[in-house]
């Protein structure tokens, strides 16, 4: 039992940090925002909840890595190095989140925001989309949306940045036939 103890932290830390990530993102408003144009991106609490659970991955992590190889338990080891792994996978991702690049900006013009989901670079490449051009809308399972041209180019959030309600609702009142 003692061998699953890390699995069963993570079947528990995992899907409890996403709910806390939710919550948080529920009751934040936008960073910036006016009747025409605003601002939005992870807040100040997805950002410290995002590092207490990466310094915590990363300390039981290492921690249950060690001590699974001192005491020769190599599966407490194997499962260690893979909380290890999500910690670090986490702290990346927050870093990237903490760019101002990942933040979505909206205007009268249109939409400014990260081109890709994911990205190994710090900061993430830019689209801007003008509100006419956009003709898709869509969120994923992961809670990622991102609204897309004729010509494929993309611009995507998330349903954890605070203030993603204000955003969405001013892109259904530009354009209300992208409501599914």
């Amino acid at each position: 039992m003692r061998d699953f103890l890390p699995l069963f932290a993570v079947g528990l830390g995992v899907p409890l940090t996403f709910a806390l990530l939710d919550r948080a993102a529920r009751r934040a408003g936008p960073l910036e925002a006016s009747p025409t144009s605003g601002r939005i991106g992870p807040g100040r609490a997805a950002i410290v909840l995002l590092s207490v659970c990466t310094v915590a991955f990363c300390i039981g992590g290492f921690v249950g890595t060690v001590y699974g190889l001192v005491s020769g338990d190599y599966l407490l080891a194997g499962t260690s190095v893979f909380i290890l792994s999500l910690g670090l996978g986490s702290f990346w991702g927050t870093l990237m989140m903490m760019s101002p690049g990942a933040h979505i900006v909206w205007d009268a013009d249109g939409v400014r925001g990260p081109a890709k989901a994911w990205s190994l670079s710090r900061v993430p490449e830019q689209a801007i989309i003008p509100w006419t051009a956009i003709v898709h809308l869509e969120e994923q399972d992961n809670g990622t949306c991102y609204v897309q041209t004729a010509n494929g180019t993309r611009v995507y959030w998330s349903r954890y940045y605070a203030g993603y309600d204000v955003f969405e609702g001013a892109l259904l009142a530009r354009r209300p036939e992208l409501r599914a």
